[in-house]
């Protein structure tokens, strides 16, 4: 939660150091006024990723240059 709007989020597949995609807009998110969230989502192609554990990261930055990063592990088989 931050009171500065969003510049963008980025998404990182396997740390790897460049994005695989970058959202510059949020979703409308039609419950904000109750949970103060920002949605953002992206489409990210995985079909060059081999079968196995892998983590995708999404880092927000804010536009006073803040940034908070969040990960999720997944399967692929």
């Amino acid at each position: 939660i931050s009171n500065l709007s969003i510049r963008y989020v980025q998404f990182f597949v396997d740390a790897s150091p460049t994005a695989v995609a970058t959202q510059e807009i949020q979703d409308v998110n039609t419950n904000f006024a109750a949970d103060q969230k920002w949605l953002y989502h992206a489409t990210v192609n995985l079909s060059n990723l081999a079968d196995g554990s892998h983590t995708i990261s999404m880092t927000a930055t804010d536009v006073s240059g803040a940034f908070q990063t969040v990960q999720q592990t997944f399967q692929l088989n």
